[in-house]
C-alpha cells in the first residue's frame, strides 16, 4: 500500500514544480513586457561630420539591429527617434562605421 501512495505523490510534486515554473516564466515574460512598455521615444537631433567639423551629407543613420534609420541632409543634420535603450550606426562612404549609445546623457560630438 505504501507503494501507491508514493505513486500518488509524484504527480502532485511535478504538477506544484510545472505550477512553480510557468508562474517563474509567467512573471518574466511580464516584467520584459513592461520594460518594452515603459520606454518612451526619444528625438535625436544631430549633425554627422568629418574630423574637420565639415558636414556629411548622405551618412546613414540607422537604429542598431533595426530597419529604422534616416539619411543627413546636404548640412549633415539629422531626426530620428529611438529608445533609450538603442545604439545609433552612422556610417559614410570612405569612413569607418560608428556606433553611438543613446542612454539617458545628451551626446555633443
Amino acid at each position: 500500500m505504501e507503494h501507491s501512495k508514493n505513486t500518488q505523490r509524484e504527480p502532485n510534486g511535478i504538477l506544484k514544480m510545472f505550477l512553480l515554473l510557468l508562474c517563474i516564466v509567467g512573471t518574466s515574460v511580464f516584467n520584459q513586457a513592461l520594460a518594452v512598455v515603459d520606454q518612451s521615444p526619444i528625438k535625436v537631433i544631430g549633425v554627422v561630420s568629418d574630423e574637420l567639423n565639415t558636414p556629411l551629407p548622405g551618412a546613414a543613420v540607422q537604429v542598431d539591429k533595426s530597419t529604422k534609420g534616416v539619411i543627413t541632409d546636404l548640412d549633415g543634420k539629422f531626426e530620428i527617434e529611438v529608445l533609450s535603450t538603442d545604439k545609433l550606426l552612422i556610417s559614410y562612404v570612405g569612413y569607418e562605421t560608428q556606433v553611438i549609445t543613446i542612454g539617458d546623457k545628451k551626446l555633443c560630438m
